[in-house]
């Protein structure tokens, strides 16, 4: 909730080496491979979150990707909800 309500991007390269959130311990039972490397992207609706096993796993351009992702998410919930 607080990276949405921040509305800023949130990297973190290696979650095991600095654990800002203490997600490390949450994810582990969540998949079959430790989780190293989380972005969390606001959208109007909530975070676009992507997690990799591989630390430092993503680049700028990555997370400019994914911003153009997440505003093109939130274009489309708000085109869903304008056509209800």
């Amino acid at each position: 909730y607080r990276i949405w309500e921040a509305q800023q991007v949130a990297y973190r390269p290696d979650v095991l080496t600095e654990d800002l959130f203490g997600e490390a311990g949450a994810h582990a039972d969540d998949y079959r491979a430790p989780v190293r490397a989380i972005v969390d992207v606001p959208f109007s609706h909530g975070t676009l979150a992507v997690n990799s096993t591989e630390p430092h796993a993503f680049s700028e351009a990555h997370i400019a990707d994914l911003q153009a992702l997440a505003e093109a998410l939130s274009e489309g919930v708000r085109r869903a909800q304008r056509g209800r």
